[in-house]
Formats: structure tokens, sequence, C-alpha cells
């Protein structure tokens, strides 16, 4: 949840200082063309970061989300220069991929392992807010993000 706030302050942030960035430029009388595309530029991305962050605006701050339940497998991978691991849960049935904060610690990973997977994310299913992780043939909780 952290990870929402911290995206929606950031594009907040960017979209309103590149309104004062232009608000400064147009009182001062000066149009540098590098500072304009600056000023452009920052603006574009705070405003994309919003655009990907708002709708959800409401489901979070009400706590209304989506619960996604049913078979899935789990896979991780390694990227960028400090070997960070990236997991996602894969939810079979759903056709979903959803990318986890952590990394459940599992027997085993991938395709041919599945698993029985609860997850609560946000409504446009773009940030995980917790999940538990099931054998698949018992039903035993394995891993949870609590």
């Amino acid at each position: 949840m952290i990870d929402y706030y911290l995206v929606l302050l950031v594009g907040i942030v960017m979209a309103a200082g590149s309104i004062f960035l232009l608000i400064t430029m147009v009182k001062d009388r000066v149009f540098p063309f590098l500072r304009i595309l600056k000023t452009l530029g920052l603006f574009v991305v705070g405003i994309g970061l919003l655009v990907f962050t708002v709708p959800d605006l409401k489901s979070i701050v009400a706590k209304d989300y989506d619960q996604l339940e049913g078979k899935c497998t789990i896979d991780t991978a390694k990227s960028g220069r400090h070997h960070t691991t990236k997991t996602y849960f894969d939810m079979v049935y759903l056709d979903e991929k959803i990318r986890s904060k952590g990394k459940p610690e599992l027997p085993a990973y991938g395709e041919a392992n599945p698993y029985y997977c609860e997850i609560t994310v946000s409504h446009n299913h773009q940030f995980e807010m917790d999940y538990k992780v099931y054998d698949w043939k018992t039903r035993e909780l394995l891993e949870t993000s609590d």
C-alpha cells in the first residue's frame, strides 16, 4: 500500500512542480528551449503517474479491494545490476499476472508447481495488498504476506 501512496505523491509533486516552473518562466518572460522541454517532460511523467494511480484512489482509501482466488503458479526473475528478484503470481484460470511486493518462501517455484492463492489487489489489479499461498492438494497455508 505504501507503494501506491508513494507513486501518487511523486505524480502530484511532479505535475505541480512543472506547473510552478512554467509559471515562473512566464512571469520572468524567459523561455529557454531546454528548460521548456524539461518542464514539459516533468509534466507528462507526473500526469502519467496520476493517470495510473487516481482511478484506484477511492477504493484504496475506502479499503474496498478485489479478492482473486484460485490455482496459481509463482515465478521469480532476477534483474538489474543489483540482482533484485521480482516475483509474479500467475493466476492460471483468471489469466492474470500480478507482481508481488516480496518473495514468498516456498519449497518450489515455476509452472510445474501449482499452488492455491488468495490475493487481495486494487480494483484495476495494479497494486497487490496482500497474499496467502496454500498447498494445491491439502490447502495447508504455506505463506502469507502479513
